[in-house]
């Protein structure tokens, strides 16, 4: 059994060499296109703050890549230690991001753990992507 042959019995006819050759080249193409665009996605942003920014400085969801809009002051509970010794909550208030999208909050928190202002945040966001 020869290889020419079999490629010869298999490609028989010029149109079935010219289908497989048109669907190879379509997927090489598609395959290409969908690394050009997930190559753009990843360059698009910086990482700082536990959020995603654009060179313009605004916040994006670093889940779902949507744009964040919905900077709002939201209540929740801390429990401390009283002069007692007993643990008590104490009602606090901190600032943060709701993506509408995720359904999830995001707060902007630096690299040593503290809360950050937006202003803070975007006076100091530098946008150097890890790709050129």
């Amino acid at each position: 059994m020869n290889l020419s042959t079999t490629f010869q019995d298999f490609f028989a006819d010029d149109r079935t060499a010219l289908v497989v050759g048109g669907f190879l080249g379509a997927s090489a193409l598609i395959l290409l296109g969908v690394f050009l665009w997930k190559r753009w996605q990843y360059c698009r942003f910086v990482y700082q703050f536990e959020l995603l920014w654009d060179k313009a400085i605004q916040p994006y969801c670093p889940g779902c890549r949507k744009r964040l809009a919905d900077w709002q002051q939201h209540a929740s509970i801390k429990f401390r230690k009283d002069a007692e010794g007993k643990t008590v909550k104490v009602p606090t208030t901190y600032y943060a991001f709701h993506c509408s999208r995720c359904m999830k909050t995001y707060r902007l928190v630096d690299s040593d753990g503290y809360e950050v202002t937006l202003e803070e945040a975007r006076k100091q966001v530098v946008f150097k992507p890890l790709c050129k």
